[in-house]
């Protein structure tokens, strides 16, 4: 965290490679860390970037700024810890917003515009990805799945998912007609 505030004081990087080498995906997944001064340096670190955003010009920073609105929106105490699945979804996020030209850029960006902030009591957006039945839709499944895969990481985690019955709704489809062998592989 410490490297990250050094680039935004000097002003070295810009915001767009900071989003494409994942440091902005890395300062978010911070934010689940248990340790309160990381969380700390994180939120700061991404007040700093904001700023930085604020001033920048390029294509995707209206899309970014967005995304920092409704993450900031959904925070409702200071230092707040997120759940692992969360972060990683942001991060994800992120690196999409840089790519117009992606299927996903689409859909996550509905998403996002939908939504005032991020309930962070929930995987965003895992239903409409899962279920969804645009032509693309083993890529949204297998993007969805991926989040919740990489995600699993303690028992915060676990009871995210089963509070919305994630696990329920995955065994199911793994023993439905419609998963394929790639998708139970996995």
């Amino acid at each position: 965290m410490h490297t990250f505030l050094g680039f935004f004081v000097e002003c070295v990087v810009g915001c767009p490679k900071f989003v494409e080498v994942n440091a902005l995906g890395l300062t978010v997944a911070a934010l689940s860390s248990y340790d309160h001064n990381m969380r700390a340096a994180a939120y700061y670190v991404l007040g700093s970037f904001r700023f930085h955003l604020e001033g920048a010009r390029f294509r995707e920073q209206k899309q970014l700024l967005y995304l920092m609105d409704v993450v900031q929106n959904g925070i409702r105490q200071p230092n707040l810890r997120f759940i692992f699945p969360l972060t990683l979804y942001i991060a994800r996020v992120a690196q999409h917003m840089l790519k117009p030209e992606e299927h996903m850029y689409t859909k996550l960006n509905r998403f996002l515009l939908s939504h005032q902030y991020l309930n962070l009591k929930k995987v965003p957006g895992f239903f409409q990805l899962f279920y969804s039945f645009d032509i693309e839709h083993k890529l949204e499944q297998k993007w969805a799945l991926a989040i919740i895969g990489e995600g699993l990481r303690d028992k915060h985690c676990y009871e995210l998912y089963d509070y919305q019955r994630i696990f329920h709704v995955i065994l199911s489809f793994f023993h439905s007609p419609l998963c394929d062998e790639a998708t139970q592989v996995k």
